[in-house]
């Protein structure tokens, strides 16, 4: 399980990787191709950057997109997991 938290936001799953720390800059990045998973990016205060979290399409996630399916197991995310979701 990430360190942060996961939730289900509209179409949209995110997990956060980080909690506790509030980086001053953020950004969004898309992963693979545009318009699926994006990685937010997190600047902190040293100047180093982040993964403090990631964003999931729903859609990406039940037709079991293997780009999508292997950032999640990459993050220990389970199917028990996603089965909370609905998923």
């Amino acid at each position: 399980m990430p360190k942060g938290k996961i939730e289900k936001t509209g179409n949209y799953l995110r997990v956060g990787t980080w909690s506790g720390i509030k980086p001053v800059e953020y950004r969004y990045q898309d992963v693979g191709e545009k318009g699926h998973t994006q990685r937010l990016a997190g600047k902190l205060k040293s100047g180093k950057w982040i993964t403090y979290g990631w964003i999931f399409k729903l859609r990406d996630i039940k037709n079991r997109r293997k780009s999508t399916m292997a950032i999640l197991r990459s993050l220990k995310i389970k199917d028990s997991d996603l089965k909370k979701f609905g998923l």
